[in-house]
């Protein structure tokens, strides 16, 4: 689990799915004026993944990139960036 401002977190798994969304696939899910959940940014000039899990949650890339660098270091947890297939 990552931490971002005010308490807003992202886990492992949706990290993974975030990450293979944007970075690998190119989605772009940004919502004008809605602010990322993890640094709580508005309308930066990226893509944004949004939980399909909570409403109105959403990563911008930057934190989804700054959060895999940090969970891939945690040596307790194991985590490893996703790896583009294909």
């Amino acid at each position: 689990m990552v931490e971002g401002h005010q308490g807003a977190c992202v886990c492992g798994v949706c990290l993974r799915v975030a990450y293979m969304a944007v970075v690998h696939e190119g989605m772009n899910d940004a919502v004008a004026g809605v602010m990322c959940s993890m640094c709580r940014e508005t309308d930066r000039d990226e893509p944004y993944w949004q939980s399909p899990v909570v409403d109105g949650v959403l990563i911008c890339q930057r934190c989804i990139k700054q959060s895999a660098g940090i969970l891939s270091k945690d040596e307790e947890y194991n985590w490893q960036k996703p790896v583009k297939k294909g």
